[in-house]
């Protein structure tokens, strides 16, 4: 897939995403980030420890939430 085609489907993700609701009125808010990112970049265990992170017990990969950093939330 080229470039200008994942670029198509990203748009056409963020059009769903950013369109959803719910009955009860949750609202989803998405933007769509057109930087690009350098792949491969390792993090360490002390950054990976200063990220709010918690993992998904049943599929941890691919399933977790991430919060306010724990530094911001004492400022």
């Amino acid at each position: 897939m080229d470039k200008n085609n994942i670029i198509k489907r990203c748009q056409n993700d963020y059009n769903l995403i950013s369109n959803t609701t719910t009955k009860k009125g949750l609202k989803i808010e998405a933007t769509l980030d057109r930087n690009e990112y350098e792949k491969g970049i390792k993090v360490s265990d002390k950054e990976l420890e200063e990220i709010n992170i918690k993992f998904n017990k049943k599929n941890p990969k691919w399933n977790y939430t991430i919060n306010q950093s724990k530094k911001r939330k004492n400022k």
